[in-house]
């Protein structure tokens, strides 16, 4: 289920609040002498990095971005701190990382697996441990080149989506720190959303009443990477079962086609929380999901049965739609040895190192997964 990134008017707040705040912790530098970077996109180009850094409009320098307060600038070099330094030449200024909200990595660089970028970025604290990650098909850069809403950035819509407390279905949030704490971890396996960008897909009108074109920029696919690269991408259905179990979704809707002519009705998601264990005895690893929903539109052309009430199979139907999901996204993922659940993480609790003894390199196929789903209705 794809998320499509609200407009927050707010965000033209919290961008004047960081300008506020920078120059109050550099020393009250001026603002025209720091290159403040938003959003940093990495590309592989050859056996060079490809680095794009959406940034806050310095006094001179850069290519003028569609957005008046914020510009684009790519350099390349064998390292990020290479590229970076070619953008302090570029601009006249130092560029200043201690404000970016995102990293962009794209396809070529997730395919080959190489994470040096993010350590790069970590050395010296240079961007915060809790900078949201997302990936991209095809190049990093393209994404700095779509028309946000009015008033706020590329960068800072994707940010504030995936800080949102409202999770969706089929939408996860991943950290620097959350993905070298998986990829290094028993699993050896990290998911990160993957965004795209639907051109013409959303417009709004300007203080004059004008109709101004901007771009959809989405959520809803997610990305499944080992220590050796990107294994698989989820589709809709497989991302929605992994956040039931990783993300405690809390917004979206479920539809359950019904028997005839008639149209499917849907509940809409309140809250979800899960929790895994293993059984020795029967070598059966176990998710239970708890899922709280309430009425949605029933999409009957009745006016008079335009919202239904849930009835006990309709429950069950939900139930079995979830489940149903959850199982389809670990078959998908056990058929490349990606461990999105984290099964290792809980068979090492169990059992400590022995796990690999009894159930070997392969353990996704040689233990039973189970899924319990218990709906509630609020």
């Amino acid at each position: 289920m794809k998320k499509i990134i609200k407009n927050k008017w707010i965000l033209f707040v919290i961008l004047i609040v960081a300008f506020v705040v920078l120059d109050l912790q550099v020393k009250n530098a001026p603002l025209a002498n720091r290159g403040i970077v938003l959003g940093i996109g990495v590309d592989r180009d050859g056996r060079e990095y490809s680095v794009t850094a959406e940034f806050l409009s310095p006094s001179n320098g850069g290519v003028q971005n569609y957005q008046k307060n914020t510009m684009l600038l790519t350099e390349k070099g064998k390292t990020l701190d290479e590229a970076f330094e070619k953008m302090n030449k570029t601009l006249g200024i130092r560029v200043s990382l201690k404000h970016t909200v995102l990293i962009v990595l794209g396809e070529d660089i997730m395919k080959e697996g190489d994470y040096a970028p993010l350590i790069n970025l970590l050395e010296g604290n240079s961007v915060f441990d809790d900078t949201p990650i997302v990936g991209v098909r095809g190049k990093a850069q393209e994404i700095f080149n779509a028309k946000p809403p009015m008033y706020t950035t590329v960068s800072y819509r994707i940010s504030e989506t995936l800080r949102s407390p409202d999770i969706e279905a089929g939408v996860i949030i991943t950290n620097v720190k959350d993905f070298f704490r998986m990829i290094t971890c028993e699993c050896e396996t990290a998911c990160i959303p993957l965004v795209d960008v639907i051109e013409g897909g959303a417009s709004e009108t300007d203080n004059d009443g004008n109709k101004v074109e901007t771009d959809s920029i989405e959520l809803g696919e997610i990305a499944v990477l080992k220590r050796s690269g990107l294994k698989l991408v989820l589709n809709n259905g497989e991302s929605d079962g992994l956040s039931y179990v990783i993300s405690n979704v809390n917004e979206g809707n479920i539809f359950i086609e019904r028997d005839g002519d008639r149209p499917p009705f849907d509940v809409i998601i309140v809250d979800t929380v899960s929790s895994k264990k293993f059984d020795k005895k029967t070598k059966t690893y176990t998710v239970d999901v708890k899922m709280w929903v309430r009425e949605g539109n029933s999409m009957e052309t009745d006016i008079t049965d335009s919202s239904v009430k849930i009835t006990e199979s309709m429950k069950k139907a939900v139930g079995e739609t979830v489940a149903k999901e959850i199982m389809q996204c670990f078959e998908t993922c056990k058929a490349k040895q990606a461990d999105v659940f984290d099964i290792a993480g809980v068979l090492y609790k169990s059992m400590g190192k022995k796990y690999k003894d009894t159930f070997g390199d392969n353990y996704l196929e040689n233990i039973n997964f189970n899924v319990n789903v218990k709906i509630i209705v609020k």
